[in-house]
Formats: C-alpha cells, sequence, structure tokens
C-alpha cells in the first residue's frame, strides 16, 4: 500500500459510504422508527460496529446584555443557544469485512416512549413553558425551535474518523 493510500485509509477519507435510510416522517405515538444502515466499501474494510441514536435538538436565542462603561448603557445582543438530548440508541457491536465495492444493509429499530403530541405542539405538551417563553421577547427568549434527528456511525478499523450520517425527521 502506498503512502499517500495510507494516509487516507487512517484518516477514513475515501474507505466507505455510510447511509441511514429512514422515513421522513414518523407518528409520534408508535414508539418506534425502522431503518435501514447503508455501507459501502470504497477499499476493502472492516467494520467493528454500527450505531444509530435518535435525538431532540432544542434550539433558540437568549437574550445577552452587557453594561457598556464608555457609554453607561447596556449593550443588547442575542445569542442563540441549544440543546441536544439523546432519545434513544441502538448498537450491532458484531464485526464484518467488505470488499471493495460490496454493500451490506443493516435493519435497525429504535425505540422511545411513545408521545400523544410531540414536543411543543400544544399547551398541554411537556415543553410548552419552553415554547410560550420562547415566543416572549420580554423575557430574554425567542425563536424556539425543537427537531428530531437520526444519526448514526460506524467504527471503520484502522480510521481514525468514524464514518456518519445524520437524518431531520418529524415526528407527527
Amino acid at each position: 500500500m502506498g503512502l499517500f493510500k495510507k494516509l487516507k485509509q487512517g484518516m477514513g477519507i475515501g474507505t466507505v459510504s455510510f447511509d441511514l435510510e429512514v422515513p421522513a416522517q414518523v407518528p409520534a405515538t408508535s414508539g418506534t422508527i425502522d431503518g435501514f444502515i447503508v455501507i459501502t466499501a470504497k477499499s476493502e474494510q472492516k467494520i467493528n460496529d454500527v450505531e444509530v441514536r435518535l435525538e431532540r435538538l432544542q434550539s433558540w436565542e437568549e437574550r445577552v446584555e452587557t453594561f457598556n462603561t464608555s457609554t453607561n448603557l447596556f449593550d443588547v445582543r442575542w445569542e442563540t443557544r441549544t440543546n441536544t438530548a439523546t432519545i434513544s440508541e441502538w448498537k450491532d457491536t458484531s464485526s464484518f469485512s467488505l470488499t471493495e465495492g460490496e454493500s451490506k444493509r443493516i435493519p435497525f429499530t429504535l425505540a422511545f416512549p411513545p408521545m400523544d403530541k410531540p414536543y411543543g405542539d400544544a399547551q398541554d405538551s411537556v415543553l410548552w413553558g419552553f415554547i410560550s417563553a420562547a415566543l416572549d421577547y420580554n423575557n430574554g427568549w425567542r425563536g424556539a425551535r425543537i427537531d428530531y434527528r437520526v444519526t448514526g456511525d460506524a467504527d471503520v478499523e484502522d480510521a481514525a474518523f468514524d464514518k456518519g450520517d445524520d437524518v431531520i425527521i418529524v415526528l407527527m
């Protein structure tokens, strides 16, 4: 193996492609997301494990005030804040090898607590306080958003960086 190939292999560049196949919309009451991981080798590779997670992404803007001593006034700016919570995880630790050009399709199911309504959907929602606070300019919050993301990766042997993919989905 040439020096350039060894460097590419060590960095995980051009070794495998990793794609997630999941539905764009999932009923919040279902409690499961079924999907597939598709791994295609661009050179001979050994995959140590694959994993998938369902995450809730919250983002909002928070009002920040700092006192400017030269003008004796408060400077106001809005800073973006985020919070990510893992709702469900799935992992397959059985290792396997792929030859150049070979693909493997791995099924998975992510189980999550069924929800009557997705977060932020109505006043009786768990996060309604967060949402209503985010809509009120005077309280220092605005622009609240909640997204759900399915993210996954494969641990490629002898590669410094894992290969992965993520997909934003809608829980209805």
